[in-house]
């Protein structure tokens, strides 16, 4: 019986699932899926000189938590050979909703990617595996910022990265000259924006909350050749 109790035991300790990856917003939710080109464009704008943008998912969104080590968007445009250089950040907040004047000031976002896009075909998924890992509590919302900072357009305006249409979720701005970030903890609400997007993002390293392990693990009526065994996700 004991070898037995064992063997259950160490099952339960065993994550559920093998998955180690969160799609956010999830494309069957409610949320409008489009092309967010047509709102200005998050994560940032490739028709545009320059862009940068913040979105916001939401714990309940997410319902994850684990150390995110690379981060996937979707574009629907056909060119991204003008804006393939973008800085990612990262951080965690209470905040639900944002606007000009509530944009999250870069300086206290974590830095975790600066570099060139590789290995991806347009339109479809691009995968950026990050320079540093950031960990992910499961109990905030995330907050993703992204800053291009390549000369050049993509012209076509539906050169896009696919979202969910959400007021006060998503916020971008876009310029003709690189953003200096430091304006933004400056004067956050100086700068026209425009937005309203969440871009759909697939998260690397997160585990959905189900398949964590369980807790509170009790063992009782054991016998001889039977045992009761309860736990909590």
């Amino acid at each position: 019986m004991f070898k037995i109790i064992s063997f259950v035991l160490a099952l339960l300790l065993i994550k559920f699932c093998k998955s180690q990856s969160i799609t956010v917003p999830n494309p069957n939710s409610s949320y409008n899926h489009s092309n967010l080109a047509n709102l200005g464009g998050t994560p940032y704008y490739p028709a545009y000189e320059y862009s940068c943008g913040q979105a916001i998912y939401l714990e309940n969104d997410l319902q994850a938590k684990g150390t995110i080590t690379a981060v996937t968007f979707y574009y629907a445009g056909n060119s991204l050979v003008n804006s393939d250089s973008i800085s990612i950040y990262m951080r965690v907040t209470d905040v639900n909703h944002m606007d000009s004047i509530k944009a999250f000031k870069f300086s206290t976002m974590k830095k975790i990617f600066q570099g060139k896009l590789t290995n991806y075909t347009v339109p479809g998924p691009i995968t950026v595996v990050l320079d540093t890992s950031f960990y992910y509590n499961g109990d905030s919302n995330l907050v993703i910022g992204v800053n291009e900072t390549k000369p050049g357009y993509d012209t076509l305006v539906t050169n896009g990265f696919l979202g969910f249409i959400h007021s006060g979720r998503g916020i971008a701005w876009n310029n003709i000259v690189p953003w200096n970030l430091s304006y933004f903890d400056l004067t956050p609400g100086a700068f026209p924006s425009v937005g309203g997007g969440v871009p759909e993002v697939t998260f690397h390293g997160l585990f959905s909350l189900p398949c964590l392990s369980p807790k509170r693990i009790r063992f009782s009526n054991i016998a001889h050749d039977s045992a009761k065994i309860t736990w909590s996700p």
